[in-house]
Order: C-alpha cells, then structure tokens, then sequence
C-alpha cells in the first residue's frame, strides 16, 4: 500500500512554527526597545534637574539669596535660566514624566534664627538653599530617581532630599533643621526620629528603605502619587 506525503501539512506545521519564532523576535525586541527608552527618560529625568539646579546657582552668581531667582523661575523666566529640556505650559512646568515640576524656597529652617525668634517661623526658611521638587511619580520612577548619585560639582551642592516628606541628609549637615543632635546619632543608611517625631534618615539612600523589602513593612516610595524633593545650596 502507498501513502502519500502531506505536502500541504507539512508546509502548515513550518509556517506555524516560523511565526511563533517571529512573535519571540518581536516581543524580544520589544522588550529591548521599551527598556532603552526607560533608561533615557530616567537618564532625561535626571539631566533635567541637574541643568535647572545648575542653572539657577549660576544665575544668583555670588548672591546668597535665591529668593528672586525663585520668583523669575515662577513668573516670566526674563533670565532665561529654565534650561529647554522641560515642558512648560503657561507658567507652569513639567518633568519627562509627565508630572508637575515645583520650583521653591527651602523647606529647611535657619537653626540661629529660631533659636532667635524662639520657634521656627517662615521667615526664618533658609534663603540660601532652594527646592526642585517632582511630583505625580510612581514607585519604580521614585526608586531610580532617588537612588541617583549626587555628587559634589563645580556648580551644585545636593543638601537633603525629601522623598514623600521624609528628609534625607548628609550627616555632615547636622543642623540642617537646626535639630542636629538626632541626625548625628543616626548611622549612615540608617533612619530615626527628630525631636518633632518626623522621620529622618542619613545618606546614604538605602533601596531597601525606598522600596520596604529591608525589614520596613511600607517603604518611603508608595505605588504612586509620589514627590521627590531637591534642596540645593
């Protein structure tokens, strides 16, 4: 008896197996294309924040004072110091993310001057320092963004970060808000309690800390709605 070869079979069976190989090319490269692009927007996000901070050190030159180059930033930019790498609808401002970029004094208080006035008034936030602040971030964009290396440069000096309201300081810094006896105590990586019961924590940043796998049961970076904080000197 004779059987006959199915051709036309056969040609199914290669073709289907040709287009699962396929699919796996394309959902690889996918993969690849969709990684890289989140490695530049977190690259852009970054940039972002060193040029602005840059640029507004260079701006107040030798003054000690941010205050009017915070109030150029928020109103007209006539000095030109918000750098094209951000979004800017109307005076408002925006970071790769898509979220709202804020532009402020520094939330740190001059520790001589409360110790003056005998409490810590508004009049005595620092006006030496000013705050970069990113919001509407989710957990993994808070993560990376906080974990970013600062470094000291020619032009900008990290001071303290804020993820969340949660103050993270250089332990050389221990009068950062003129209670630096809790900050000294801590360890580096290590977080603790100021004197008004708010978390404080020593750089350097802990993932760990950031994303609540170190033993925390909820880490400082929540799903979303997150903000990041930059103070500069």
């Amino acid at each position: 008896m004779n059987y006959k070869n199915s051709e036309k079979g056969r040609s199914m069976v290669e073709m289907m197996g040709y287009l699962m190989v396929m699919m796996s090319v394309i959902v690889a490269i996918g993969k690849i294309v969709s990684s890289a692009f989140n490695n530049h927007r977190y690259s852009t996000a970054t940039m972002q924040v060193t040029d602005l901070a840059t640029s507004m050190v260079k701006a107040a030159a030798l003054d000690v004072d941010y205050t009017f180059v915070i109030e150029d930033v928020n109103g007209d930019n006539k000095m030109k110091i918000i750098p094209p790498n951000f979004r800017k609808v109307g005076k408002k401002l925006f970071h790769v993310f898509g979220g709202e970029v804020k532009i402020e004094e520094s939330p740190n208080y001059d520790p001589d001057c409360c110790e003056e006035m005998g409490y810590c008034d508004e009049k005595c936030k620092r006006k030496d320092q000013f705050s970069i602040t990113y919001a509407g971030l989710n957990k993994k964009q808070c993560i990376e963004l906080a974990m970013k290396n600062w470094t000291k440069n020619q032009y900008v000096d990290l001071y303290a970060v804020y993820i969340n309201d949660i103050g993270w300081f250089w332990l050389a810094y221990g009068d950062s808000k003129g209670k630096g006896d809790e900050l000294t105590q801590l360890d580096s990586g290590e977080c603790g309690k100021d004197a008004d019961g708010k978390t404080i924590c020593a750089f350097p940043m802990k993932r760990s800390i950031l994303t609540g796998t170190g033993g925390d049961s909820v880490g400082q970076c929540a799903e979303s709605g997150n903000n990041i904080t930059w103070v500069f000197n």
